[in-house]
């Protein structure tokens, strides 16, 4: 069910200056990218939140989601939107499902089911955002639109992953590219450029969406090895991409694919973020729009910010 919150402001929680505390009962947040109007943000774990952040600095709840089946926890959220521009959240968690809010209706939008085990990640297509992509348990990756609730194309097999899938990323300007890692220790990058007729089947699919010719893809363009614990975070930086393991430190590296052998390649690491306290997995990490800054947390509760645009790399705050 989803509940209307009065929006009622309430005054910011005070910590000590220099240090910000994580709730330890917030699993993921995620900021609408609204070109104007207020700034919506969505959070999880149980409920899934929707709170409006007042310029005063104060937050106000607006929406509150609660799943009918009691054990479900929401690991993840994404905010997507249907052809028209209607707003949607997208929310996955320890049952597999996805659930697909409609934001403006205050209504279960879709239900997307396919997954085998718990959903880590959901991600957004940004030039595309009737489309997202989630990570599961089942060690497969799966592209959905949630315009129509079609499971479009699935990324396991041969040469996928061989274990939990722990976090995905488009690509920000290449719209067939995106990368996965897992706690088989390697990131992979996929390319949909060949399979894009399915993509655009399933906007104009009528009939049900389980009898949409949902394509197999088991081999990603370049797998790489440089982390040789769990990978529980990655995300695109231009053309680098950054990845985070149980190592304490975050790692800016290069892919370089050879064209003519798919699959193979090598990568070379250009930068390392320092992260005490970071030894545990599913730590995550996120960028801001302008890719100018990172921010992440550890397991003391405080969260570091570095220059990503400076050599060698500068902490701006922690």
């Amino acid at each position: 069910c989803i509940t209307t919150v009065g929006a009622v402001p309430r005054p910011p929680t005070l910590v000590p200056k220099g240090e910000i505390r994580i709730p330890r009962t917030l699993a993921a947040a995620v900021e609408a990218r609204l070109p104007t109007g207020p700034r919506i943000y969505a959070s999880s774990i149980k409920p899934i939140t929707l709170y409006n952040c007042l310029e005063d600095g104060a937050i106000s709840a607006l929406q509150s989601y609660s799943d009918e089946d009691k054990e479900e926890s929401f690991y993840t959220v994404s905010w997507a939107c249907g052809v028209k521009g209607n707003p949607f959240v997208a929310a996955g968690g320890v049952k597999g499902i996805i659930r697909v809010i409609d934001v403006n209706n205050e209504t279960i939008h879709k239900s997307l089911v396919g997954h085998g085990d718990s959903v880590n990640e959901i991600r957004t297509q940004p030039l595309k955002p009737q489309l997202v992509i989630t990570a599961s348990k089942d060690e497969s990756v799966r592209l959905w639109n949630v315009e129509t609730g079609i499971c479009i194309l699935i990324f396991a097999g041969a040469g996928g992953h061989r274990y939990e899938v722990l976090s995905v990323d488009f690509h920000p300007t290449e719209i067939y590219r995106f990368a996965s890692c897992g706690m088989d220790t390697t990131i992979k990058i996929w390319s949909m450029k060949e399979f894009w007729t399915y993509v655009e089947k399933s906007y104009t699919w009528k009939d049900d969406p389980s009898k949409f010719p949902t394509k197999f893809v088991q081999f990603p363009v370049f797998t790489a090895s440089v982390h040789t614990n769990y990978v529980d975070c990655n995300r695109w930086f231009g053309d680098f991409i950054l990845s985070k393991s149980v190592d304490n430190e975050i790692l800016l590296w290069e892919p370089q694919l050879k064209e003519n052998s798919p699959g193979e390649g090598t990568s070379d690491v250009l930068q390392r973020y320092p992260v005490p306290m970071s030894d545990i997995w599913f730590i995550k990490f996120s960028c801001d729009f302008q890719l100018s800054s990172l921010a992440i947390g550890n397991q003391e509760g405080k969260i570091y910010v570095w220059d990503l645009k400076s050599c060698p790399p500068v902490l701006i705050t922690k």
